[in-house]
């Protein structure tokens, strides 16, 4: 009997590689391949929208992403759950999903499966960036061999713009960095840009200076630092990244009219921050209010706006609220309490956004 190239019915046996895999293991494994077949769940996906839905309701809280290949040629990748899973148990998976999808390949059609090392999540973000800013890239090679399918991948919707992606990844990396030096050089080199052209995009979408914008998100930090811990002002400085205490302090007055030690003194009441960074895919017409309203909601977290004399304010966030008449919610802009309520504030050339919980009247 002549063995033939993989067939669409030979993913039922793939099915049973995983399902038995899943029970001895209780790892949680899907396959996806190139040319669009998911096998989830002890089930086999075809349709481009059942795939896509099929791929959304995974949930897989810690993925392991392991490319497939099939005689030499990249043909799909297994992701595995990996919650609270040691390195050397994901090695002994690989090699046994390796050894079962070739017992499945001598048997039923020609080919060598190899399965590679786990992709790092740098690489991942790396191939979602080569996807999104050439989204027409011809495949390399030739097309599979498969003669039998003809399921095409997918369309997945862009999150954003190319342009806003690289910003949010640069963005991203700032915020996951504030305790680092950070130049423009590091950042663009993160996110494959040269130097000029990202600066060129915060200009252009975020309407403020890369250095500008960094040294925002660090004096944001460095309030929440003053207002709601112990630590010196040497300390917040050197834990920012700023070398010289007194670049820090003469940084933050120019930000905020204060030296660190009176903001520290004027906020010691203070209960509660809520740090919103801006993103490149904001609104510029946006207000204060909106963005403030989008980022609670998109993180889960319970607001109520209330209004006085027909000017909206916020009431509540999560469980604090300004019930008591002598605390509430204040915002600032850019290390600035504006006299403006939030609705009538834009986002336009702003930086970072602060909800501050905080006794009113404060008289010390």
């Amino acid at each position: 009997m002549t063995k033939q190239s993989i067939r669409q019915r030979d993913f039922q046996e793939i099915s049973n590689v995983l399902s038995t895999f899943t029970s001895l293991t209780q790892i949680k494994a899907i396959l996806f391949t190139l040319n669009g077949i998911l096998v989830a769940n002890h089930f086999i996906y075809l349709n481009p929208e059942s795939v896509k839905e099929a791929l959304a309701g995974q949930d897989l809280k810690a993925p392991i992403v392991l490319p497939v290949c099939l005689e030499k040629r990249v043909w799909g990748i297994i992701i595995l759950e990996a919650v609270d899973i040691p390195s050397k148990r994901i090695m002994i998976s690989k090699n046994y999903l390796e050894s079962a999808l070739n017992e499945i390949s001598s048997e039923h059609f020609t080919g060598q499966f190899s399965i590679l090392e786990s992709l790092t999540p740098s690489q991942i973000t790396q191939l979602n960036m080569l996807s999104i800013i050439y989204p027409s890239l011809t495949p390399l090679g030739s097309p599979s061999s498969n003669e039998h399918s003809q399921t095409q991948l997918p369309k997945v919707k862009s999150p954003s713009s190319p342009t806003n992606y690289s910003i949010n990844i640069a963005t991203d990396y700032i915020h996951n960095h504030l305790q680092s030096p950070l130049s423009l050089n590091e950042v663009a080199r993160q996110v494959y840009l040269s130097p000029a052209y990202l600066s060129r995009l915060f200009k252009k979408h975020l309407h403020v200076n890369f250095i500008e914008y960094v040294n925002s998100q660090k004096i944001a930090l460095a309030q929440e630092k003053l207002a709601m811990s112990q630590l010196t002002v040497r300390e917040i400085s050197s834990n920012l990244g700023y070398s010289q205490t007194s670049y820090f302090t003469k940084l933050f007055k120019r930000r905020t009219g204060q030296t660190p030690s009176e903001f520290r003194r004027q906020h010691h009441a203070v209960q509660k921050i809520y740090t919103i960074p801006r993103q490149s895919d904001s609104d510029n017409s946006k207000t204060v209010l909106d963005a403030s309203q989008a980022y609670f909601q998109n993180n889960h977290i319970d607001y109520f706006t209330d209004s006085a004399h027909g000017v909206p304010y916020m009431h509540s966030i999560d469980d604090l609220d300004d019930t008591d008449g002598h605390k509430g919610w204040a915002y600032s802009v850019d290390g600035q309490f504006p006299l403006k309520s939030a609705d009538q504030v834009t986002m336009t050339d702003k930086s970072v956004v602060q909800w501050v919980y905080t006794t009113y009247n404060q008289n010390d």
